[in-house]
């Protein structure tokens, strides 16, 4: 993602719950979206 820095093919692991990320890839990854953190770790 171009606008994370974050490879494609990390992305891909954590969207198929390979990885888990970091709380400042999520973070990073809420600014992205524009949501609030915790909707992002809501089940």
């Amino acid at each position: 993602m171009r606008l994370t820095g974050i490879s494609q093919t990390y992305l891909s692991f954590l969207e198929r719950s390979l990885h888990s990320p970091s709380l400042s890839y999520m973070s990073l990854l809420a600014r992205v979206v524009g949501k609030p953190l915790h909707e992002l770790l809501e089940p």
